[in-house]
């Protein structure tokens, strides 16, 4: 009996452990990134030489539009803004052209390197961080950018 028990209860385990899981399906994110995503949140946490300073909600920005092509618009509530994009494993590089202006003064050229936090059909959050020392004190910024399609 206590044979027949340990053959059975082996014979579980086997079966047990040679079922193979199911992979994640590939995301490809240069298919999924395409299309006209709408601002829903924008906010920027500071702190300053690591503690908390301040939180600001980003007024003015609509949507962000992703092309096939490898280019793109940003749209804020002055205007868009034209750019080129890359995409690597879990980023989005934005690459800004320069705009001249009628008055001779210009917007210059810029990239803005997003992580990406989430992408699904219909969201996408998208992380830009960047550091800045004023007067001997270290400013680190984090902006979370919330989009639906």
């Amino acid at each position: 009996m206590n044979k027949t028990l340990l053959i059975v209860a082996v014979a579980l385990l086997m079966a047990g452990c040679s079922k193979k899981s199911t992979p994640a399906p590939v995301v490809d994110l240069k298919v999924q990134i395409v299309g006209k995503w709408n601002s829903t949140s924008d906010v920027e946490v500071i702190t300053k030489d690591g503690a908390a300073w301040h939180t600001y909600d980003i007024p003015g920005f609509i949507y962000l539009q992703f092309n096939n092509d490898g280019t793109g618009t940003r749209m804020w509530s002055d205007g868009p803004r034209t750019f080129k994009y890359t995409i690597g494993d879990k980023n989005i590089a934005l690459i800004y052209d320069r705009i001249d202006f009628p008055d001779g003064s210009f917007g210059p050229s810029f990239t803005d390197d997003l992580a990406i936090k989430s992408i699904s059909s219909g969201a996408l959050v998208v992380i830009h961080e960047d550091d800045v020392t004023q007067d001997g004190s270290l400013y680190h910024t984090v902006e979370t950018e919330q989009f639906s399609k």
